[in-house]
Parts: C-alpha cells; structure tokens; sequence
C-alpha cells in the first residue's frame, strides 16, 4: 500500500531535474553476461512495487552492484 509520503517523496524525484534515484538494494538478477544480464533494482526511498530491471550498462560501476558481484562469483566475468 502506497502512503503519502512515499507519493510525495515520488512525485518529487518525478518533478527534479536531475532525476537521481540512488540504489538501496540489489534484490537479484538473471543472466550471465554483460549482454544478457539483468539487475532487480530496489530503489531508496520506495518499495517494491517500484523495483526496476536494469541491464548492466544502467548499474556498471555502482558500489552496490561490486558487492552483488562478489557475492555472487558467477558474475565476475561482468568486470573484464
């Protein structure tokens, strides 16, 4: 359920002009490769009904997509 404030909070981010949303949570992927892998993004300040899928060119170089990645050995190949 939607509250106010995560509707005010929204509606602000949607009016800024730099559109800067900051990464609270990697909540899962699929995929192998930098062609075909997808993030789960939770985003701060918003629950899940606002979760987004990013390609891998949207999140290289996020900190928290560094950690994902080394809990998850699979991907290391992402950084070369």
């Amino acid at each position: 359920m939607r509250d106010e404030d995560t509707l005010n909070s929204y509606q602000a981010l949607l009016d800024s002009d730099d559109h800067e949303y900051i990464v609270e949570a990697i909540m899962g992927h699929t995929g192998k490769n930098k062609r075909d892998v997808r993030f789960k993004i939770r985003w701060a300040g918003y629950g899940p009904e606002h979760d987004t899928v990013e390609p891998w060119d949207n999140v290289v170089g996020n900190t928290l997509i560094d950690a994902y990645i080394d809990a998850h050995p699979e991907l290391e190949r992402l950084r070369h």
